[in-house]
């Protein structure tokens, strides 16, 4: 025998629909549609309103356990973001972008040349190989 999802749905119908209309984007509202689906009786089951809705019986399993775990307010809750956290600080990252656009990191590097009568290794910026004016 099946689960009852019916009777596991604690929001009645109306409180569903009113749910679904406040739903911020498609998803959302299909979640939501899910629950009503099987609450007004028009699907057996989650496996059968998500396949109505176009969407896989793993999807709905997800969902119906987000619901179960947290009721409706954790259905339509924005997600949570993916991938590592942060490794910058906000203070460190402020700095970043203050030398960035002061143009110390970042951009185009300023050409080099030696210096006559220097060391080669001794780079220093120079007027005469940055694109000046060309002896005639």
């Amino acid at each position: 025998m099946g689960t009852a999802y019916a009777l596991l749905i604690q929001e009645d119908v109306a409180e569903l629909h009113a749910a679904e209309k406040a739903a911020r984007d498609k998803s959302r509202t299909d979640r939501v549609r899910l629950l009503r689906f099987v609450k007004e009786g028009r699907v057996p089951g989650i496996a059968q309103a998500a396949a109505a809705l176009g969407y896989s019986a793993r999807t709905a399993e997800r969902w119906w356990r987000l619901y179960c775990e947290g009721g409706l307010a954790a259905l339509v809750a924005a997600p949570r973001r993916r991938g590592m956290a942060e490794r910058i600080t906000p203070e460190a990252w402020e700095g970043l972008q203050t030398e960035m656009r002061a143009g110390h990191i970042g951009g185009r590097p300023r050409p080099t040349c030696a210096t006559p009568g220097t060391s080669p290794t001794a780079l220093t910026p120079s007027p005469s190989c940055s694109g000046g004016a060309k002896p005639s």
